[in-house]
């Protein structure tokens, strides 16, 4: 009887090791213009009915959004902080996959918290529809958070052992 073993990794996650460096870039600029546009400027997020007349902006963001700037400037530094990690690296390491997992799950928390919690837009209509893309953005942040976390642990390599008898 002889034993042969074969050593095979486990499936691959799909995920390139490689960072883009143009979309690296891109993203930390939408998400500081995000932050600086919500945290310094929210009287400006709004609906402007027509291009020739500006008295027909229409703020749309509610006082209480104010409180969910507590949750999001965290997860929008620790998206930032992820992304800087890329620049200085130039390709995806275990620790930087498990922060993007955490920043995944972070950020389906906050945006849930904001679907159940208390109104944040002026106009009611809207913030039945803006509630309801929330809830879709936050189900594929969980998907893919739950995906990424499977990936993670079943990273480890598949030894089989064939006898022959």
């Amino acid at each position: 009887m002889s034993t042969r073993t074969i050593t095979q990794a486990a499936p691959s996650s799909g995920q390139s090791d490689r960072i883009g460096i143009g979309w690296t870039v891109a993203k930390m600029g939408l998400v500081a213009a995000m932050a600086v546009l919500f945290n310094f400027y929210p009287e400006k997020v709004g609906i402007l009915w027509s291009v020739t007349d500006w008295s027909t902006f229409t703020p749309v963001l509610a006082p209480q959004f104010q409180a969910y700037l507590v949750w999001l400037n965290p997860w929008w530094g620790l998206a930032v902080s992820l992304e800087v990690a890329h620049l200085l690296l130039r390709h995806w390491t275990t620790a930087t996959r498990w922060m993007d997992l955490a920043s995944r799950a972070f950020g389906a928390l906050v945006l849930g918290a904001m679907v159940l919690g208390d109104p944040f837009m002026a106009a009611p209509v809207g913030l039945l529809a803006l509630k309801g893309i929330l809830a879709l953005v936050v189900v594929g942040m969980l998907i893919t958070a739950i995906t990424h976390f499977s990936q993670l642990l079943g990273g480890r390599r598949l030894v089989v052992e064939l006898r022959d008898r």
